[in-house]
């Protein structure tokens, strides 16, 4: 143990007024149970204020200054984001534009597509009309046959009824009228038998040829008429397709340029950067490390892009950062409590408790002989009203050393 502390209590060990045994006890245990290290009070909630873009300040809340939450900090020059806006806006007009256009396009296949296809779908049912009707039960084929047995069955009969008349005539005597009446009944047999048997080749057409080819051509403009339907769909959700591929697009494109337009205005909007909380006003350091050089923050200054320009640290939520050895920090706990005197505040005590220790050391300082120190965060519990940020102080944190 090497703090300054740990020396003072020894030296009081061992050449101070003579302590009885049990304020040894109890001092030697305060050496045993407690680490001290010096630190600096900051805000507990600190907020950066950064530039949107590159640009010159044209007015900045002075260092040092209480704000208000909603105050304007900072006003940037955004006469070149407003510009690109305005050119953004148009090419956000233009991609609307194409969209509804794509839209309208899209529609009008729909409709165009829609009444093409009521007309496919009656030519489709007028066919199967047809073909119905042709091969019903009491459709054409059957009337036909009907027509034609009607006709067979008829002209039987009356073959039958010549030939009983014949058989008659000639059962009669010999005579000149028997003789004309004869010729007579030949001829009507003989035409009766001829229109028998063309109904009989009517019916063979019918029932071999005519049925068939019919058949098939009524099958046949069926077929024709449910293939230029399924065509005429076909076609049609290719070109949606296209047109659904081009609306995609163009979405796409204007939610690309939406985008784009949406950041301009944000960045417009930040380039008058309000103040996120109540808080006080803190500058950045003049040097960025290295050699490297931040602009001073003033009105007409330079600023690049995403530079912190200033930091609000609110001065009612206050803790005390402390760097603690490496020989000392493992018996650091989240939650330990801790007692804090401020140089400022005299023999005054305040309560906390560590908040967070960070597992990187902080950055080795010239002729530390590379010893590793680790930030530790301790809270102020009901900090009086005359903390201010940056006052020094001493935290003893409740750290036994059996917790190694």
């Amino acid at each position: 143990m090497n703090s300054i502390f740990t020396k003072t209590l020894y030296s009081l060990l061992l050449f101070g007024p003579s302590l009885t045994i049990a304020q040894n006890r109890d001092l030697e245990n305060r050496i045993a149970q407690t680490v001290r290290e010096y630190g600096e009070i900051e805000s507990a909630n600190t907020v950066d204020i950064r530039s949107p873009m590159a640009s010159t300040i044209l007015s900045v809340a002075t260092e040092g200054k209480t704000v208000k939450k909603g105050d304007t900090l900072v006003q940037l020059d955004a006469r070149e984001v407003r510009e690109k806006i305005e050119q953004q806006s148009m090419v956000v007009t233009t991609a609307k534009a194409e969209l509804t256009q794509a839209q309208v396009i899209l529609d009008s296949l729909k409709t165009e597509f829609n009444g093409k296809l009521a007309i496919t779908e009656m030519a489709v049912e007028v066919a199967n009309l047809g073909l119905r009707r042709f091969m019903a039960k009491d459709g054409e084929l059957a009337l036909r046959q009907k027509e034609i047995d009607l006709e067979i069955k008829f002209g039987k009969e009356r073959l039958s009824q010549l030939q009983k008349t014949a058989e008659k005539a000639k059962s009669l005597n010999d005579s000149e009228e028997k003789t004309e009446e004869l010729a007579k009944i030949a001829m009507a047999i003989n035409e009766a038998e001829a229109k028998l048997s063309l109904t009989n080749a009517k019916k063979i057409f019918l029932n071999k040829h005519f049925q068939k080819e019919k058949l098939a051509a009524l099958q046949l403009a069926l077929s024709k008429a449910q293939n230029e339907k399924l065509i005429g769909i076909g076609n049609f959700e290719k070109q949606v397709k296209i047109q659904e591929a081009n609306m995609l697009a163009s979405k796409t494109a204007l939610t690309i340029q939406q985008s784009k337009l949406d950041q301009l205005k944000e960045i417009a909007f930040n380039c008058n950067a309000a103040s996120p909380i109540d808080g006080l006003v803190i500058y950045p350091a003049a040097s960025a490390g290295r050699g490297a050089r931040v602009s001073k923050i003033e009105v007409g200054a330079k600023v690049i892009d995403n530079q912190l320009i200033m930091k609000v640290a609110d001065s009612k939520k206050l803790q005390m950062k402390v760097s603690v050895n490496q020989s000392r920090i493992r018996r650091i706990r989240v939650g330990q409590t801790a007692v804090i005197r401020v140089d400022a505040a005299g023999d005054l005590k305040l309560s906390g408790k560590v908040l967070q220790i960070n597992t990187a050391p902080e950055p080795s300082v010239w002729l530390s002989n590379d010893v590793k120190r680790y930030s530790v965060i301790v809270s102020i519990e009901n900090p009086p009203s005359f903390l201010r940020l940056g006052m020094t102080g001493v935290v003893e944190i409740n750290a036994p050393a059996g917790e190694d």
